[in-house]
């Protein structure tokens, strides 16, 4: 699965594609001159919202050097950025094709009805979000 997703990625990198550009072009407005922290908050919260609906190593993968350019420009840490993003997109269980186990627990249905399985996959990815938003400045402490 990592080989089909690292070409994937390679191929939304490519100058060709133009992703990272326009990322970078449309990010621009809304990134530059925030505080480090709502800096952090905000580009956290796009990709755990985005994570909940497309592949999170491809997400990674792509937004990751992105974001991080932006992270030094606000005056952030990246290494906080990139635990946050480790974080956000493992907390992909919202949605049945955010990733494999919320695949399986919103596909059993003899463990959730389809209602538990969306409210208890929000909850606890939202959970896992607000969490790590919590331990900013402990890992600004630590990083």
């Amino acid at each position: 699965m990592f080989v089909a997703t690292a070409s994937v990625s390679a191929a939304l990198e490519s100058d060709e594609a133009g992703i990272v550009s326009t990322l970078t072009t449309s990010l621009t407005p809304i990134l530059d001159g925030l505080p480090v922290f709502a800096f952090y908050f905000i580009s956290l919260f796009l990709l755990w919202a985005m994570t909940q609906f497309a592949h999170n190593l491809v997400l990674a993968m792509v937004l990751t050097p992105t974001l991080c350019q932006f992270c030094v420009m606000v005056g952030g840490n990246p290494l906080v950025l990139i635990a946050g993003i480790s974080a956000c997109a493992q907390a992909a269980y919202a949605t049945p094709g955010a990733s494999s186990p919320g695949a399986v627990f919103h596909g059993n249905s003899e463990w959730f009805t389809p209602k538990q399985a969306y409210f208890y996959g929000i909850s606890g990815s939202l959970l896992g979000f607000l969490v790590f938003i919590v331990l900013i400045p402990v890992a600004e402490l630590i990083f």
